[in-house]
């Protein structure tokens, strides 16, 4: 008789993964993830409550050895513990990693609150083929876009939920290998891969490489799981 620990997770984690390209065989990936504010332990340090945790980065190599792991120790900073149930706080972060291509890969993040002890975790899997000829980047969903000293960046979301006073969806995408003028499209489309909405096609020059990054109103969109394209063609 053997016996063994079945880990249990009390903390949602939400987690998402954006893919761009480093090198012709390098792919570099953000991994963003979100804890609800409220399912941490706070404790108060002046005028405002402190919560300390955990988060534990694994990367594992599907296809052969090899894992990478990385502790890194948080702090989440609240008004009140009820202000941040109320409001739905999140606390949101980024992890990045450079990655070989032609590899499948198995993300995760653990998160372990310090005083509670309780845990909560996300994970995926990942593949990632070589950068040949023209490609383009996932699609990063957000709520926000930020500028900064002339480049765009999207406010990490991994929930991905829209609606409410949440009615524009905000893309940034990158696009690789792609010369001269560029027709770029993106497309709303249901569960069972239906047009739901086509958005406007648009026309771009490009020297090899471009970003495009914008918002799209979804108000006329029904609650429901949808799914988001881009598609892109240069020369024909």
């Amino acid at each position: 008789m053997f016996w063994f620990l079945l880990a249990v997770y009390e903390i949602p984690v939400e987690g998402d993964v954006g893919v761009f390209m480093e090198g012709d065989s390098v792919s570099y990936v953000e991994v963003y993830y979100s804890v609800p504010s409220a399912c941490l332990t706070y404790e108060k340090k002046g005028g405002r409550y402190r919560a300390r945790y955990f988060v534990d980065f694994r990367v594992k190599n599907l296809d052969g050895e090899g894992e990478l792991f990385h502790r890194f120790p948080k702090l989440s900073f609240v008004n009140s513990p009820q202000d941040a149930k109320e409001r739905q706080l999140e606390a949101v972060d980024v992890l990045s990693v450079s990655l070989l291509c032609g590899r499948h890969y198995l993300l995760s993040v653990e998160v372990e609150d310090s005083i509670s002890g309780r845990k909560g975790c996300w994970e995926d899997t990942l593949f990632l083929p070589p950068w040949k000829g023209p490609s383009m980047s996932s699609i990063q969903i957000s709520y926000y876009l930020k500028q900064e000293e002339g480049r765009v960046f999207p406010i990490p979301y991994p929930g991905r939920k829209f609606g409410g006073r949440r009615r524009i969806l905000c893309y940034y995408l990158e696009l690789y290998n792609l010369k001269g003028e560029v027709e770029l499209a993106y497309f709303i489309l249901s569960e069972s891969g239906d047009t739901i909405q086509r958005i406007k096609e648009r026309k771009l020059l490009s020297s090899g490489n471009l970003v495009d990054a914008g918002g799209i109103n979804i108000v006329a969109l029904k609650p429901g799981t949808y799914r988001l394209l881009a598609r892109a063609k240069a020369g024909g």
